[in-house]
């Protein structure tokens, strides 16, 4: 979830976990997983890949003003794959700080 148009950085990104086991990586318990975050500058400014092992379902983010495009993955926890559920993806405008 993320806030409604253009917003001011640090904003927050909540990830929706209903019906999912969050959990630490290094616990490597069955049927778990955690969150990953692809943040994607559509204007220039890099990218990032944020892989969440310690079980966050949220994160304060302060990039540059621009363009992003974030996609949320799900990562099994003993496996690595990301394809058991559909990413989430969102497109956010940093106005500025």
């Amino acid at each position: 979830m993320l806030p409604p148009g253009e917003v001011r950085a640090p904003f927050r990104v909540q990830f929706h976990a209903s019906k999912l086991n969050v959990a630490r990586l290094d616990q490597q318990l069955p049927d778990t997983g955690h969150f990953k975050l692809q943040v994607t500058s559509t204007s220039g400014n890099g990218n990032a890949d944020l892989n969440y092992t310690n079980g966050q379902t949220e994160v304060h983010l302060s990039p540059p003003p621009g363009t992003y495009r974030l996609q949320l993955l799900w990562v099994d926890n003993i496996t690595g794959r990301t394809d058991a559920i559909e990413p989430a993806t969102a497109q956010v405008q940093v106005v500025g700080r």
